[in-house]
């Protein structure tokens, strides 16, 4: 929970819960329900609710090699990760977002190093390596 973008997408998915399921618009501008108990109770639930830690991390870690392979003409590897993460991820809008916010940050990361492409098998591997760790964190679910 230390990290600042797991906990922003904690703090998310909380404020979604209470602003679709507990208050109205209108009951949430006059503050008639909302309380810092209730806010303490969302954000416990929806930090046990949440994905751990090493799923993130899995999450995180296929984004920043989905950015790569992107800077870099993997689309083949674009496209299995994507397979992947839509065949073994719970259906949460917060999980395609932190995919999506990885992605981004290493590919402006790579432009902005000027880095230079890694072979496609080395990327290929790595890929690989994510994707079986994608399997085995989402398993149970």
């Amino acid at each position: 929970m230390n990290d600042p973008i797991t906990l922003f997408f904690r703090l998310l998915l909380m404020w979604q819960v209470v602003e679709r399921i507990f208050l109205t618009r209108a009951d949430l501008m006059n503050q008639r329900y909302f309380s810092l108990p209730m806010l303490w109770l969302l954000l416990w639930q929806t930090s046990v609710q949440a994905a751990s830690e090493e799923q993130l991390d899995v999450i995180r870690e296929l984004g920043r090699l989905n950015g790569i392979a992107l800077v870099c003409d993997g689309i083949s590897d674009t496209q299995r990760i994507k397979r992947a993460l839509v065949s073994n991820l719970p259906k949460r809008r917060q999980l395609g977002e932190l995919f999506d916010y990885a992605t981004n940050q290493a590919y402006m990361a790579f432009v902005q190093e000027q880095a230079s492409c890694p072979e496609s098998r080395s990327l290929a591997s790595q890929i690989d390596e994510q994707l079986t760790r994608l399997e085995a964190a989402y398993k149970s679910q």
